[in-house]
């Protein structure tokens, strides 16, 4: 019970679990024949679906974490999870911060070389979360200013989780080349309107789906893991 509680629950940072909706990557493949198929889903393919669904109160975007090298040095640093994400991160999920704040609407539109990271990070290189606050970070090599540290985020929260976060580049198109650019590597998440059920929602975005197909030439995109 307490396993299934932590994992469904509305438990801090990942308080609107009721209320959630995620996208899941999608899936793309060539509609005569299925052929030349790829996972996953561009930032605007995802912004095309989810911007004016009715059903969704707050939308945030995701691009997939990955591991990187951070360290206050380039010569002692260890490998950590960094996910780009936008500034409606903060509003969907209730992570504390210890020090500083998190990045701006203006920063993540700029595309700025900002990062929040977590107390863990910020004791290991730094001392304290109020003396990592204005440093640089070294991000595989590349210095980037910590505006933020946070609570550690447990590894339980599979959706929350990170130990750092930095704004993705809202010009982001992917690879419009291929797939007729619907591929890319980002996710999104919502949170419903109060009195919306999921299924409302999932029937506002299959209708969403359908209208980027209406308009795609030789691509079918789906998006089955809502």
């Amino acid at each position: 019970y307490m396993v299934y509680d932590l994992s469904t629950a509305d438990i801090a940072p990942e308080v609107h679990r009721s209320r959630m909706v995620y996208s899941g990557p999608g899936y793309s493949y060539r509609t005569d024949n299925h052929s030349n198929a790829n996972g996953g889903m561009s930032l605007g393919v995802a912004r095309e679906i989810f911007d004016s669904l009715p059903g969704a109160e707050v939308v945030s975007y995701m691009r997939y974490g990955r591991m990187v090298y951070a360290g206050a040095t380039t010569a002692k640093g260890s490998r950590r999870q960094l996910s780009y994400a936008d500034e409606n991160l903060w509003k969907i999920y209730d992570i504390r911060f210890l020090a500083g704040r998190p990045f701006t609407t203006e920063e993540y539109a700029a595309d700025r070389d900002v990062l929040v990271i977590t107390d863990l990070i910020a004791r290991r290189e730094f001392g304290s979360a109020e003396e990592a606050v204005g440093k640089n970070l070294f991000i595989n090599f590349r210095p980037v200013r910590v505006v933020g540290v946070t609570e550690d985020v447990s590894s339980l929260f599979i959706w929350a989780f990170s130990d750092m976060w930095r704004p993705y580049d809202p010009q982001d198109t992917g690879d419009l080349t291929q797939s007729e650019g619907v591929t890319g590597p980002f996710t999104a998440m919502l949170l419903r309107r109060p009195g919306v059920s999921p299924d409302e929602v999932k029937e506002q975005i299959a209708k969403a789906v359908a209208r980027v197909n209406e308009r795609l030439h030789e691509y079918t995109f789906e998006l089955k893991d809502v």
